[in-house]
């Protein structure tokens, strides 16, 4: 399975706690099929989970639940043809059924904390991202304008609640479908972790830890094995409870010496604790570093 297949099967998993997140999952995967208009409704994958959760998510919203069904070539597929059916799907999103063109509905959005959920189920969908040791490369496709804007609008609105930790998203056209993608490391790894696919998003920063620490490892001969891949677990576990503790809302929280000494731990993964403890503001030994460490791991577990 290809890195995006993987991407889409924990995306798949994750279970919203809440139905105004739920609704909006459902809403992203369903606006971004392959099919979303009054006369066909549908999605085409080459993961049956995904065409299976694209049924759930139709079941859930109607109480009808479509077939999965399987092309020729091997893809998954499921189209709903029939308008009685396709008319109580748009009327569940807000639509008439008479609309000439299916405008993005923001109303099936109710909270902020739609957002996340919404572009969950938009990338299931339409979404792509290379496996990190290859390339940096995330990409939403579009069939038209008006869900390429919507994209963009939501992408804006996830910049706003991440206080600006991902760049606006570059916009181009390929084969009459239009690409909303990103192409830094940062932004992506940002974005998978707000949509909840924490192991991908360690997939990046496992990647970056390994390259830094094996450069350096090579310029210190003194530097073993053993040395570098303790540095790299420590480094990835503690890398994961600061996640964690953003992604909860707990991280503001922090005193101000651990938020800063957890700030300088994500911007240097390679970095040894004595280092860390020279870059900040008031320098302190190793002990501290990993006394502050040691407790944002201890904060996340609970």
């Amino acid at each position: 399975m290809s890195f995006s297949g993987e991407v889409k099967k924990e995306l798949c998993s994750l279970i919203n706690e809440k139905d105004c997140c739920r609704r909006a999952e459902a809403y992203g995967m369903l606006f971004f099929g392959k099919y979303f208009d009054k006369n066909s409704m549908g999605i085409l994958s080459d993961y049956e989970f995904v065409a299976k959760k694209y049924a759930e998510e139709v079941y859930n919203l109607t109480g009808f639940r479509p077939e999965v069904g399987q092309t020729d070539k091997g893809s998954y597929k499921v189209r709903i043809k029939n308008r009685d059916e396709i008319r109580l799907i748009l009327n569940e999103l807000g639509y008439s059924g008479n609309e000439a063109v299916l405008k993005f509905q923001k109303n099936n959005l109710e909270n902020d904390c739609c957002v996340r959920s919404f572009l969950r189920g938009a990338f299931i969908s339409c979404g792509i991202v290379a496996d990190p040791e290859k390339s940096f490369h995330f990409e939403f496709s579009a069939s038209s304008k008006v869900k390429s804007d919507a994209l963009i609008k939501m992408l804006e609105s996830l910049k706003k609640s991440l206080d600006g930790q991902i760049s606006e998203p570059l916009v181009s056209s390929r084969g009459g479908v239009r690409l909303v993608y990103y192409k830094k490391k940062n932004d992506i790894e940002n974005i998978l972790i707000a949509m909840g696919c924490q192991n991908a998003a360690l997939e990046f920063i496992d990647n970056e830890i390994i390259k830094v620490v094996k450069n350096n490892a090579n310029r210190a001969a003194n530097c073993d094995a053993a040395n570098i891949k303790r540095t790299i677990e420590a480094s990835k576990k503690q890398t994961k409870a600061i996640n964690i503790l953003k992604r909860k809302g707990k991280f503001d929280t922090l005193p101000e010496e651990y938020k800063r000494t957890a700030e300088i731990r994500l911007e240097r993964p390679e970095a040894s604790l004595s280092e860390i403890g020279k870059s900040l503001e008031k320098q302190v030994s190793p002990a501290t570093v990993s006394y502050r460490l040691n407790k944002i791991v201890e904060l996340s577990e609970k």
